[in-house]
C-alpha cells in the first residue's frame, strides 16, 4: 500500500477496463469454463489497484463482512471433517450409503458433496469483491463513467443480439457453445440473463441523464435521447423472447420515463417523514412488482412449448432443503444433488442445472449461513432506504444515482427468485458494483450534512 487516500487517474481507466472484462468474459453460469478465467484475472487486477491505494478502506466494514462471510462459505466447505462426524451432519445419509455400498471407507470428507464445483465458487467470490471496490472506490466521476460502461456493454450487447437472431441456430456470433440456440443472447449464454442486463441498462440511463443537470433543469434533447435509447434496449429484450426480462424492461422502463418526465417531488419535511414510516411497504411493493412482472410473464410460458416445465424442480428443491438445512451441500452442488432426488420415471438426458431460483439454492447450498447472509443482504437494503429518505427528511436533495441503484438491485432480486442472475459473473459485477456505489454516496451525503 502506497499510503494514498485517492487512486491515479491511470488505474481509474485501468479499473474499468477490468470491470468491462468482468462483464464481457462473465456470461455464462456454467463452471470451470475457460473464458472464467478472464473476469476472475480482471477481478485480481481491480481487487490489487484498490487494496494498493486505500487498504483497508478499499470497501467499509459492513461489506467486508458480508462479503468475507459469502467467501468464507465455500471456504469452509472445503476443509476436511473426520470421517464419524461427517457421517453425522443432516444431508450426508444418502453420500455414506453410496460409499458403503461401493465398500469405500467415509474417512475424513470435506463437507461439500461437489468438492471441485465449491472450488470454483470460492474463486467466483473474486468478481463481487472486485465489484463492490470499484464501486465503492470510485470518485463521483469515475461512477457515471462505469454506469456508462455497462450501458455501452448493454448497446454492444444488443448488437450481437441482433446479430444472432439474423444468422440463426448454430450462428458464430454465440460465445458460448450451451447457449439458447435461435435467440437472442447476445454477451450471455441465456437469454433470460441477457434480458435482465439490458433491463438493468434501462434503469442506470436515469442517472446517466441527470448528470447533465438536475431533473428541472433537464434539456428536452436530454430526456428525448435517454427515453429513446431506453426503448431501444427494451426492443432489444422483447427480441431476447425472455418473458421474466420483458416484465422488469417494464418495470424498468416505466421508471424511466417517470423520472425524466415527471416534474420534481416534493422533499419537505412532511413528505419525506412518510416516505421514512412506509419505506418497507415501498420496498416490499417493489418487490412484489419486480416478483410479480417476472413471474407473471413465465406463467404466460404455460401456453408456449419450453419442453420442461419449472415447477418440476419445486419438490427437489424441497426435499433436499430439508435434508441440508444445517450446513448445506456445499455451494455449487446442486446440480449433483438434484440428481438424487429425481423420479426414476422422470429422468430424461435434460437436467436441473440449477434451482432457478437464488434464494432457495442458497439455503440448500449454504444451509444456516445462507439464511444469515440473505438477513444480513436484507437488512442492508432496507436500512439504506431508510436512511435515503431520513436524509430527505433533512434536507438532503434527491440522487438519482441511489434511487436508480436500488431499482436495479430491486431488478436483480425479482429476477433471482425465478432463475439464477447472480451465478453469472457479468450480472453479479454490476450487480456489487451498485452495491458499493450506493454505500459510498450513502456515506458521502452523511459527510456533506
Amino acid at each position: 500500500m502506497n499510503g494514498s487516500s485517492e487512486i491515479a487517474p491511470f488505474a481509474r481507466v485501468v479499473m474499468l477496463t477490468l470491470l468491462a472484462l468482468m462483464v464481457i468474459g462473465g456470461g455464462a453460469a456454467q463452471f470451470f469454463l475457460l473464458v472464467d478465467v478472464v473476469p476472475r484475472l480482471a477481478a485480481v487486477g481491480v481487487i490489487a489497484i484498490a487494496v494498493w491505494y486505500l487498504g483497508r478502506e478499499a470497501l467499509p466494514r459492513r461489506l467486508w463482512l458480508g462479503l468475507g462471510l459469502l467467501a468464507a462459505i465455500p471456504a469452509f466447505q472445503l476443509v476436511p471433517l473426520p470421517g464419524g462426524l461427517w457421517s453425522a451432519l443432516p444431508g450426508s445419509e444418502r453420500a455414506v450409503a453410496i460409499l458403503a455400498a461401493a465398500g469405500v471407507d467415509s474417512g475424513w470428507q470435506q463437507l461439500s458433496l461437489a468438492p471441485s464445483r465449491t472450488l470454483d465458487s470460492l474463486l467466483f467470490m473474486l468478481v463481487p469483491i472486485a465489484a463492490a471496490m470499484l464501486g465503492y472506490a470510485a470518485d463521483r466521476r469515475q461512477r457515471y463513467r462505469a454506469l456508462l460502461t455497462v450501458v455501452v456493454l448493454a448497446g454492444i450487447s444488443l448488437a450481437l443480439g441482433l446479430v444472432q437472431m439474423l444468422e440463426g441456430s448454430g450462428g458464430a456470433s454465440y460465445l458460448y457453445s450451451v447457449t439458447n440456440e435461435g435467440s437472442a443472447v447476445g454477451l450471455f449464454a441465456n437469454r433470460n440473463h441477457h434480458g435482465l442486463f439490458l433491463a438493468l441498462a434501462i434503469a442506470l440511463l436515469w442517472p446517466l441523464a441527470e448528470v447533465q443537470g438536475d431533473r428541472a433543469a433537464l434539456s428536452t434533447r436530454v430526456r428525448v435521447i435517454a427515453i429513446a435509447v431506453g426503448a431501444a434496449l427494451f426492443a432489444a429484450i422483447v427480441m431476447t423472447g425472455s418473458r421474466a426480462a420483458l416484465g422488469l424492461g417494464c418495470l424498468a422502463l416505466g421508471a424511466l420515463v417517470a423520472a425524466l418526465t415527471l416534474g420534481p417531488r416534493s422533499t419537505g419535511a412532511a413528505r419525506s417523514r412518510f416516505a421514512v414510516f412506509n419505506a418497507p411497504a415501498v420496498i416490499a411493493l417493489l418487490m412484489v412488482l419486480a416478483v410479480a412482472a417476472a413471474s407473471g410473464m413465465m406463467i404466460l410460458g404455460t401456453f408456449a412449448d419450453e419442453g420442461f416445465n419449472r415447477a418440476d424442480v419445486y419438490p427437489i428443491i424441497a426435499a433436499a432443503m430439508r435434508d441440508h438445512w444445517l450446513l448445506g451441500s456445499g455451494m455449487g452442488s446442486f446440480e449433483w444433488v438434484a440428481r438424487g432426488y429425481e423420479e426414476r420415471a422422470t429422468i430424461t438426458f435434460a437436467y436441473w442445472n440449477h434451482a432457478h431460483n437464488d434464494v432457495a439454492q442458497l439455503l440448500i447450498e449454504a444451509g444456516v449461513l445462507g439464511l444469515v447472509v440473505l438477513a444480513g443482504a436484507a437488512l442492508w437494503f432496507v436500512g439504506t432506504v431508510r436512511a435515503y429518505f431520513a436524509a430527505l427528511a433533512q434536507g438532503s436533495g434527491r440522487s438519482a444515482l441511489i434511487e436508480a441503484a436500488l431499482l436495479a438491485l430491486v431488478l436483480i432480486a425479482g429476477h433471482s427468485l425465478v432463475d439464477y442472475p447472480l451465478r453469472t459473473a457479468a450480472i453479479s459485477a454490476v450487480c456489487f458494483l451498485l452495491i458499493g456505489m450506493v454505500e459510498a454516496e450513502t456515506r458521502r451525503r452523511k459527510v456533506n450534512r
